[in-house]
């Protein structure tokens, strides 16, 4: 009996760079399971479309299986389209979270992509392995099956335009019970080609927020697996690994008590794999504020300690259901976290149910205090199968939406010579019956200046200085966003990033997707004229493009404010003169390998750097001057290496290492010199 060869596929997009650049974890389990489960199966799995493409060129699968996601439904679709055309017999099954979990709207879902001749709605390893010896006893044969209408657990379909359904298959409680797609060797293809790893250690999430897939009942339950198998699959990856990254699939990472113990087998791992991972990359606990601080004592800034906050307002927080979740747990441990030497992430989404300009201000205000090193500004995306995205929801919020391309989610692709241009389309809201189309634009703006001034503390020099003057991180951002309003360079930068917002947004899903089909507008995305990351983009234009004014400003704000407060004096005028220049020096080419540059200051930097700026700088002025060389390591050379590899040098790219790495790792790096100074560095001429 010949084997059945069945194809899983996770693919991504790579018409622009790799958008989404992780191996495929989801699908991999449902094949590792089957794996083990079925005999007489071929399995390959497939991440990029050029290699799933020059496959089917050769091969003939029985069995196609797609995880649908948000970014890959589009192109997953396209190339189900194209091999049901050539063979009608082979069997395409779909899963994954980007589906609906109300049956009108699955119905709607199915007709629309009538490629599709199954669903699996959620956890798929099971469902898979019934589906697949359902097909069996019918010779594979579809239609055979659907005429006796067998009971399929979680496996959605339609027989005469109706859709059939059954009940949901319990989760898996035991997780250990799934075979590692990582020990099975399935996943060892994608660690080599430089996909980044991802493990699980937990499913599930215990809240019920309105915007996100697991607020369903169904992911209640939280099974985590065991710290053996744990153990065994981080040192699987940190031998094969060609990333310094890795991504900890856990809604709420730290919930646990065993997470403690995650966190020290990932340090062990760094000890015996040459620091490997550099990065994890994971959603902290919504309410584990002191176990968070404990994983961060173990790894530092390893893993960035993210808080899930979306919004401050206690009526917004009522609405979208997370009024369960105390805020004090949320915005009060920055300064614990930093003690530790960790990063801190807050995450906060614009015209959530209720939201106002006032309401979004102040939410990204407080986290501005609350000293998060990094806040993430998200848009409301209506996914599907969310309660945000219900008839219900919409009715009462008068929600007001746009459809959009999702930033890197698109490109031209090949099946068996036949060339097709496909892109992603998400729908986003931009405005609601509390927020106004023209508020949330003003919001947007807003979010760019805290992207480009505050993010990634890439001022936390400055910042720290004002803090110990009384002056807040809010109070600072906010008069940095005014002085970029009046200046005439970022006033040009502000309105070109609104008017590409939008110019990227279509009020109707089918107008945005025959736009995308016109002849050669794909490349226009491609090329970064339609469907960037807003944010991400002029978040580059400004770092790499402009730091010198980027730099000029976030300075002017500062001394704006200390006169304001009548602080301001010749001794700290001098000090921030020296600072400006030293700030500036240290960032401009922080993603260019730069030649050893030297420099007099009267401060010492090396000692104020030392102390992260926390300190009186009047205590290290030197008379005499101190000489400061900037230079790269090797290993932050490395690390340019490897984010210009895995991204390019575009805008989009640029973007995304920006988005990406902790970029204070690839600031210059400075020391004291006792060496006369090149003539081509001169020597600052300030005066106490």
């Amino acid at each position: 009996m010949k084997k059945i060869k069945i194809a899983f596929c996770d693919l991504t997009h790579t018409g622009q760079i790799i958008a989404i650049n992780t191996v495929p974890l989801g699908v991999a389990y449902v094949a590792a399971f089957a794996k083990e489960n079925l005999e007489n199966i071929d399995i390959e799995i497939f991440k990029l479309p050029q290699d799933f493409s020059k496959y089917l060129e050769n091969n003939h699968p029985d069995i196609v299986c797609f995880s649908n996601f948000s970014w890959n439904l589009n192109l997953q679709h396209e190339f189900s389209q194209r091999i049901k055309k050539d063979r009608p017999e082979t069997i395409v099954i779909f899963g994954g979270p980007n589906f609906s979990n109300q049956a009108d709207q699955q119905t709607i879902f199915l007709k629309k992509y009538q490629s599709i001749d199954f669903y699996i709605e959620y956890e798929g390893e099971k469902p898979f392995v019934l589906l697949f010896n359902e097909l069996k006893k019918y010779k594979f044969n579809v239609d055979e099956l659907k005429n006796h209408e067998p009971i399929l657990p979680s496996t959605r379909y339609l027989f005469k335009g109706k859709l059939i359904s059954n009940k949901l298959i319990e989760r898996c409680s035991k997780l250990d019970e799934l075979p590692s797609p990582y020990l099975t060797g399935l996943l060892d293809k994608f660690l080599k080609e430089k996909f980044m790893p991802m493990i699980q250690s937990s499913r599930g999430c215990p809240f019920q927020c309105t915007f996100c897939i697991e607020g369903s009942s169904y992911f209640r339950k939280v099974p985590r697996y065991s710290q053996g198998r744990v153990l065994e699959e981080l040192s699987y990856i940190a031998k094969r690994a060609k990333t310094n990254d890795m991504l900890i699939t856990d809604s709420n990472f730290g919930i646990f008590p065993q997470d403690i113990e995650t966190a020290r087998l990932i340090k062990e791992c760094q000890n015996n794999y040459n620091g490997f991972p550099h990065t994890v990359h994971v959603n902290t606990s919504k309410t584990g504020k002191q176990r968070t601080i404990d994983i961060v004592k173990i790894l530092g800034e390893t893993l960035p300690a993210s808080a899930a906050v979306q919004s401050t307002d206690p009526e917004v927080l009522k609405e979208i259901k997370r009024s369960n979740v105390s805020q004090d747990v949320l915005v009060d441990y920055s300064k614990e976290i930093e003690k530790e030497g960790g990063q801190t992430e807050a995450e906060i989404i614009l015209a959530l149910e209720g939201d106002n300009k006032e309401k979004h201000f102040k939410s990204v205000k407080d986290m501005l205090d609350a000293d998060m090193k990094f806040i993430r500004m998200h848009q409301l995306i209506l996914l599907p199968g969310t309660e945000a995205s219900s008839v219900v929801a919409r009715k009462k919020w008068d929600h007001v939406s746009r459809f959009r391309v999702l930033p890197r989610c698109f490109g031209s692709y090949t099946y068996k010579k036949e060339k097709f241009s496909v892109a992603e389309i998400e729908e986003i809201c931009v405005g609601n019956k509390t927020m106004s189309h023209e508020d949330y634009k003003e919001c947007r703006k807003f979010n760019l200046t805290v992207e480009i001034f505050s993010n990634d503390s890439i001022f936390s020099e400055l910042q720290n200085f004002l803090r110990s003057h009384k002056i807040k991180r809010s109070e600072f951002v906010d008069r940095v966003h005014i002085l970029c309003l009046e200046d005439e360079i970022f006033n040009k930068i502000y309105k070109n990033f609104v008017d590409e917002e939008e110019r990227n947004l279509s009020k109707n899903y089918e107008d945005l997707e025959a736009f995308t089909k016109v002849d050669r507008i794909i490349e226009k995305y491609i090329n970064g004229y339609y469907g960037s990351n807003e944010l991400q983009k002029y978040r580059a234009i400004a770092v790499f493009k402009n730091m010198i004014k980027v730099n000029e400003i976030a300075f002017n704000a500062s001394k704006d404010l200390l006169k304001e407060k009548n602080i301001f004096n010749e001794k700290i005028k001098n000090y921030l003169n020296e600072l400006s220049n030293f700030s500036l020096i240290r960032k401009m080419n922080c993603l260019s390998p730069a030649k050893k540059t030297y420099k007099k200051y009267h401060f010492d930097f090396q000692k104020l750097v030392e102390s992260n700026f926390d300190t009186d700088p009047f205590k290290f002025y030197e008379s005499k001057g101190v000489d400061i060389e900037f230079h790269h390591t090797n290993k932050q050379l490395e690390l340019i290496d490897d984010y210009v590899g895995q991204y390019g040098t575009s805008l989009v790219g640029l973007g995304r290492i920006l988005s990406r790495a902790n970029i204070k790792r690839l600031f210059l790096t400075i020391k004291g010199v006792n060496k006369k100074i090149p003539k081509s560095s001169s020597a600052s001429s300030v005066r106490l």
